[in-house]
């Protein structure tokens, strides 16, 4: 099978068996439109004796415009709507880390930081209950979030500012909030968090480290 990337002029060939299995593992990169969001695609090639590209293992990511990386179209929408408002967000990515509760993404303009949750498949019995345990331990741990929907994309969390006479960059670090805007104070071996996006309205997403 002949596979065109937008940035590579040359063609790659792949197994039909590794491109079913690529749409079975990236079911959400493969449901959108290239209109509507990015799909990325990490491939490993090998020459062939015709000196063609012929792929042996793929992995994908699906984007937003703005290569923020998205698990769904619904969170391509959110992160669509938080730029175009001019919102300030990390989104966060799963990694290696071993954090019970991931939000969709955080406002960082807000204080404290918003988790904020896209809901999509709520037809789905299993769906529903991950985001009702999600809302137990928002609820629990009196961290602010807010829901949206592909309907109601955008969250309803006016950007805020810390406390007159709060100075957070002067906090020690033991003692700064959880990055995800949870009360609970770091442990002295550090906040142990994932990998996360940034945008901020001012410049473009960079991804950082804990």
């Amino acid at each position: 099978m002949r596979v065109q990337l937008s940035h590579l002029h040359a063609p790659i060939y792949a197994r039909t068996e590794l491109i079913t299995r690529a749409k079975r593992s990236y079911r959400s990169v493969w449901a959108i439109q290239p209109t509507f969001a990015r799909r990325l695609a990490l491939i490993a090639v090998e020459p062939t004796t015709r000196n063609n590209l012929q792929a042996i293992d793929i992995a994908m990511m699906l984007t937003n415009h703005a290569y923020l990386p998205a698990d769904s179209t619904h969170e391509v929408r959110m992160a669509d709507a938080l730029i175009k408002a001019s919102r300030s967000f990390v989104k966060p990515l799963r990694y290696d880390t071993k954090e019970s509760v991931l939000p969709d993404f955080v406002l960082t303009d807000t204080f404290p930081h918003t988790c904020v949750e896209v809901y999509g498949m709520l037809e789905n019995p299993d769906y529903r209950q991950r985001q009702e345990l999600k809302r137990e331990h928002y609820k629990s741990t009196g961290t602010p979030s807010s829901n949206g929907t592909h309907a109601t994309p955008c969250p309803t969390y006016p950007p805020s500012k810390p406390p007159r006479g709060t100075n957070s960059s002067s906090q020690r670090p033991r003692d700064r909030p959880c990055a995800w805007g949870c009360p609970s104070k770091r442990r002295r071996d550090g906040c142990r968090r994932p990998q996360r996006w940034t945008w901020a309205p001012t410049g473009p997403g960079t991804r950082s480290g804990p």
